[in-house]
């Protein structure tokens, strides 16, 4: 497999009243096409940091020091140069935008809040599908392709969701919803950062299983963002640990767990609760 997106040396710093905060420092990274590679490491180690930066949806007060975003697709709007690789981080703001949410989409921590409270969830998902579309859709058209959505993530009863408000359904349903919402465009890549944290166990199981299972048919990449090595270990492919704003280790998942190199991920391994 190919990479799909190569990041070289990223340094994020951020400006803090009268200081600097190196948030990412120097940081090495491939995703591959058609894999899940996880970003694990604790809180505050950068891993959210970093996917945000893909976008460059960081901060008002973090700057992107130093690094390169080789992203491997076509970019809309770049026609002389279309096919080939682009630095994501060169290109004007008007052509990231058509790049965030369309070639590569986000899965944000908290579903309920990733959603807006005063419209239906049939009006968000035909607004994301909109915001996408280069000809006009017909409005039946945009209902069906809401249902379809719906039933792509396993969701019963999409008629009557769509009629629904974000209040009304459970964690999970609303967590469906975003990732319908985040596959609407047909990305390559797939960002989800902790997309179980607010879920219970069971639930959690099921999205990521899920996810898997949409990965599997529609061929897309997903960065993996976590601190739960449990689920790292069922469901990536690859493993790069971060620790302090670094890439302290990268290897194949069984590599990582079977023989640890760097002492932060033998502790991140050692407190996996076993029950």
């Amino acid at each position: 497999m190919g990479n799909l997106l190569e990041i070289r040396d990223l340094s994020i710093q951020f400006q803090h009243h009268h200081s600097i905060v190196r948030a990412v420092e120097q940081v090495h990274l491939d995703i591959k096409e058609n894999e899940i590679l996880a970003l694990a490491g604790e809180s505050g180690s950068g891993k959210t940091i970093t996917a945000l930066s893909i976008t460059r949806l960081l901060p008002p007060n973090a700057k992107i020091v130093s690094g390169k975003m080789i992203f491997s697709r076509p970019i809309i709007g770049m026609p002389a140069l279309s096919g080939q690789a682009r630095d994501l981080l060169t290109l004007k703001p008007q052509i990231i935008e058509s790049i965030r949410g369309k070639e590569i989409s986000y899965i944000f921590q908290e579903a309920t809040a990733s959603l807006n409270p005063v419209l239906t969830i049939g009006k968000q998902i035909q607004e994301s599908i909109l915001l996408h579309q280069r000809v006009r859709v017909k409005k039946n058209e945009l209902l069906n392709a809401a249902v379809d959505l719906l039933k792509l993530v396993k969701l019963p009863h999409a008629e009557h969701i769509l009629r629904s408000y974000p209040h009304q359904l459970s964690g999970g349903m609303n967590q469906r919803v975003i990732i319908a919402m985040a596959l609407s465009s047909c990305p390559k890549l797939l960002i989800a950062d902790e997309p179980t944290t607010s879920l219970d166990v069971t639930i959690g199981l099921e999205i990521m299983r899920m996810l898997l299972e949409l990965k599997a048919k529609m061929k897309f990449s997903i960065l993996f963002i976590t601190h739960n090595l449990a689920l790292v270990q069922e469901f990536a492919q690859r493993v790069a640990i971060m620790f302090r704003g670094r890439i302290v280790e990268q290897a194949d998942t069984k590599q990582i767990f079977s023989s640890p190199f760097h002492p932060h991920t033998r502790d991140l391994i050692q407190s996996i609760i076993r029950l």
